[in-house]
């Protein structure tokens, strides 16, 4: 005759079976029975035996093909009396299907109304909390090692990941722009970069050096008459200036040759 074996689970909406087994054998003498959740009881659910057997046995709790709890009941081979289970201590019912939200402070979270079914009455809220070890954090020097996804897809590959303790500084093998120097050393300034820098209209500072050098050290005829020209400081043969002065040397008029 068969009969149903009550069981107090804690837990409800859960998918679970059981196997039974009498207490010198590992062989059950029945598998794969369903639990089913009992009407107007959240939390206790109903394994029918189809079988025959009587006295105590042991019943397994399974979710899936994980044991999850392993108890005693004894079977009275009535209908429709329910068999109790008892030692539901050993029963885990609770983390079936559950999961820790850890948060950015390292702090794992659960409610414990959707864990039990229900609120402890002790508890003022329904929030429970637990902090993660240090061990089980995740951190830079967890992931160095890994090959790491962002955001977008990207991938960077472990083996790309400095070390804290060692970084090595890279090359530089393709054009770039240069945004910040700090050693100038061996750097120089080009004729070019002086024909940037304006000293007066139509003069670069190039070409005023080379007045000014003129000026100074260069070739001068006339200094006698009202013209006098001035060549380049290197070049004798180059008319740098040309200035038109009276008999005191007072300048009325100055043509400058500039180099290109």
């Amino acid at each position: 005759m068969a009969s149903e074996i009550l069981i107090p689970i804690g837990s409800n909406g859960l998918t679970l079976t059981a196997n039974l087994y009498t207490l010198t054998s590992d062989t059950a003498v029945e598998s794969g029975m369903t639990l089913t959740e009992k009407t107007n009881a959240k939390g206790w659910y109903v394994a029918t035996n189809s079988g025959s057997e009587t006295g105590l046995h042991r019943l397994q709790i399974l979710s899936g093909s994980d044991t999850v709890g392993s108890l005693w009941v004894y079977l009275t081979n009535s209908s429709p009396t329910e068999d109790v289970a008892d030692d539901t201590v050993a029963l885990r019912p609770s983390t079936l299907g559950r999961t820790l939200g850890v948060e950015s402070d390292g702090v794992a979270h659960a409610d414990v109304k959707e864990w039990l079914g229900a609120a402890p009455l002790a508890l003022s809220s329904q929030q429970v909390q637990a902090v993660v070890p240090d061990t089980q954090k995740v951190d830079l020097h967890t992931i160095k090692t890994q090959t790491v996804t962002c955001a977008g897809g990207v991938t960077i590959p472990a083996a790309t990941l400095a070390s804290t303790t060692n970084i090595t500084a890279g090359t530089i093998t393709t054009a770039t722009n240069v945004t910040n120097v700090n050693d100038k050393t061996g750097y120089r300034l080009s004729s070019a970069g002086l024909d940037s820098v304006v000293v007066e209209a139509g003069m670069n500072a190039r070409q005023a050096l080379s007045v000014v050098a003129s000026a100074s050290a260069g070739k001068l005829e006339g200094a006698d008459s009202t013209t006098v020209t001035i060549y380049a400081a290197n070049d004798p043969a180059t008319e740098r200036i040309e200035a038109t002065v009276d008999a005191n040397g007072n300048r009325s008029a100055v043509t400058l040759s500039l180099p290109a």
